[in-house]
C-alpha cells in the first residue's frame, strides 16, 4: 500500500548561495538531498544513498524513490515508495514566445485564472514532475499534455498514454509541483540548516 507523501522544502542557506558556477550546482544539488532525506524521516523510509544512474536519472534503492529539485534560494525533496516527481520554481514573468512554448491554448483554457505568469509555471512544474517519473529530460516535454486543472491546487496530465495527478503548493511567489497520484501530499516547510 502506497501512503502519504511528505515532500519537504526549504530555503537554501546563505551559505550556499554564496557560491558560484559549478560549486554552486554541487552544493544546491546536495542541499536538496538534504531535503530529500528530510521527507525520508517523515515518511519513515531507509534510503542509503542518492544514486543516479549515466544519464543523472534517480535510481531507487530496495524499492524506495525519490526526487529533488533546487533553485538558487529554494530546494524540495520527496521520498516514497513509488516513482514520483517533484519541481519548484519562482514564478516570474515570462514572454509570450516561452509561455507559446510550454503551455499550448487548449491547456490555457483549463485554467480559471488568467494571470498567463500563474498558469505557465503551474504547467511547467506539473510536466517537469511528469518527465522525472518518466526518466526523461525536458526534451520529452512536449509529449507531456495538462488535460485537467481544478481550481485549486490539481491538475491531470498524459505522457505516452499514461495519466498523471499532479498537486501544486504556491508559497512566497513559487510554486512547486509533485506527482500525487492521488496520493495525500503533506507537504512540510523546513528550515534546515547545513
Amino acid at each position: 500500500m502506497i501512503g502519504s507523501l511528505y515532500p519537504v522544502i526549504s530555503p537554501v542557506p546563505e551559505s550556499v548561495r554564496r557560491l558560484m558556477g559549478r560549486e554552486r550546482t554541487r552544493a544546491l544539488s546536495r542541499f536538496a538531498r538534504d531535503c530529500a532525506a528530510w521527507s525520508a524521516r517523515k515518511a519513515g523510509l531507509l534510503i542509503p544513498g542518492f544514486e543516479k544512474d549515466a544519464q543523472g536519472v534517480p535510481l531507487s534503492s530496495g524499492g524506495v524513490f525519490w526526487s529533488v529539485s533546487h533553485k538558487k534560494e529554494m530546494a524540495a525533496g520527496v521520498v516514497c515508495t513509488h516513482p514520483t516527481g517533484i519541481d519548484i520554481e519562482q514564478v516570474r514573468p515570462v514572454s509570450q514566445s516561452v509561455f507559446e512554448r510550454i503551455v499550448s491554448p487548449g491547456e490555457a483554457g483549463l485554467f480559471s485564472t488568467k494571470d498567463q505568469d500563474q498558469v505557465f509555471f503551474r504547467v511547467f512544474t506539473a510536466k517537469e514532475a511528469v518527465l522525472k517519473v518518466l526518466g526523461v529530460g525536458l526534451k520529452g516535454l512536449s509529449g507531456v499534455t495538462v488535460t485537467r486543472a481544478d481550481e485549486s491546487n490539481q491538475v491531470c496530465l498524459t505522457s505516452r498514454g499514461d495519466e498523471f495527478r499532479v498537486e501544486h503548493y504556491s508559497f512566497d511567489g513559487y510554486i512547486a509541483s509533485i506527482v500525487s497520484n492521488g496520493v495525500e501530499v503533506k507537504w512540510s516547510f523546513q528550515n534546515i540548516t547545513i
